[in-house]
Formats: structure tokens, C-alpha cells, sequence
């Protein structure tokens, strides 16, 4: 696990954003690296030499950091950014009537896949 900084120069100004990235092996002995925690924007005066980083609200000592089963976000809004572009409640309309509270039926899967993802 390691620190990364990236900066951008927006309306004449620099700006740090970080983020705590991991370096996994994948097939074929490759290396690809995996976005675990993203920071925003932290000056570089907040910012020791030491690895430590600090914001007005957070200190983070690197060394002492262990993260366990981080959550993946993304995942459900390409999902129903997919079930849109696919049509999928067009397809899914005729094939399952609504309940009896009036309610579609597919909306149940559609929520299904899109927490699956």
C-alpha cells in the first residue's frame, strides 16, 4: 500500500489530490494497481515530510494502516447505466405484469443485479 499524489493546475493554482493505492499480481506475473481509499484534496502545507498526512480532521500514519475488505463503488452505476443503454425494462415489461400494489415487477431484479454488481 502506498500514497499517491496527483496535481493539477486549475485556474492558475496548484492542487494535491491523494489517494491510497495497492499493487496487485495478476495473471501473466503482471502488476496493476487498485484505488483503496481516495483522499481529495490535501494542500502540501498539510502535508509533513514524513509520510504522515494530516488534514484539519484526519491524521494518517501509513505504517499503521491496515485495510480489510474495502467496498468497490462504481459497480451499480454502470450497472444501471448497462440496464439503460440495453433497454432492459422495455424488455423486461411485457414478460413480467405488475403486482398487485401496482408496482412493476421488474424493478426487483433490476435492483438485484445492479447490488450484485
Amino acid at each position: 500500500m502506498f500514497l499517491r499524489g496527483n496535481k493539477r493546475f486549475k485556474d492558475g493554482k496548484g492542487h494535491s489530490y491523494w489517494s491510497v493505492v495497492e499493487n496487485r499480481r495478476v495473471t501473466g506475473g503482471r502488476s496493476v494497481q487498485k484505488t483503496l481509499l481516495y483522499l481529495g484534496e490535501i494542500s502540501d502545507s498539510a502535508r509533513p515530510p514524513d509520510f504522515r498526512l494530516q488534514h484539519p480532521t484526519l491524521l494518517l500514519r501509513f505504517e499503521h494502516i491496515e485495510l480489510a475488505r474495502p467496498r468497490r463503488w462504481g459497480g451499480c452505476w454502470i450497472a444501471l447505466k448497462l440496464w439503460h443503454r440495453l433497454d432492459l425494462d422495455g424488455f423486461w415489461q411485457p414478460l413480467l405484469p405488475e403486482s398487485q400494489k401496482g408496482t412493476p415487477r421488474f424493478k426487483g431484479p433490476k435492483t438485484f443485479i445492479a447490488h450484485r454488481m
